[in-house]
């Protein structure tokens, strides 16, 4: 309707209900389907409370590495219930995997750590 020029009289067409619906349909449609991809984005964005466990769970794995003893704790450090899990790999006596992860408050997964170490 934009290219349409008035007439002598000063009336211009008007638009039907039918167009009308059908382009705030359109328009509802992009809508959803850029918040869904939105949200999208945010859940796997990278938070600072996610680096924060990374963080936890690095010096935990220092820690463990020093002297590893077959184990499974909870601890809680900084907020977060860090699992640490140390069994050994496989068949071999020295070598150690261990199984870290950290959960916040509400039981979510917000860093997992897994490394195979060597004890001496």
């Amino acid at each position: 309707m934009a290219g349409i020029k008035l007439s002598v009289t000063g009336k211009a067409k008007a638009s039907s209900i039918v167009e009308v619906v059908i382009s705030m349909v359109v328009i509802v449609i992009v809508f959803g389907i850029a918040m869904g991809i939105f949200a999208n984005v945010q859940r796997l964005s990278l938070s600072a409370q996610k680096v924060h466990a990374q963080a936890i769970l690095k010096e935990e794995l220092i820690k463990t590495e020093q002297e590893p003893h077959i184990s499974k704790q909870t601890n809680n450090v900084d907020g977060f219930e860090v699992s640490s899990e140390v069994t050994p790999y496989q068949d071999h006596a020295d070598l150690y995997l261990i199984a870290l992860a950290a959960f916040d408050n509400n039981g979510k997964k917000m860093a997992e750590l897994r490394e195979v170490v060597y004890a001496k």
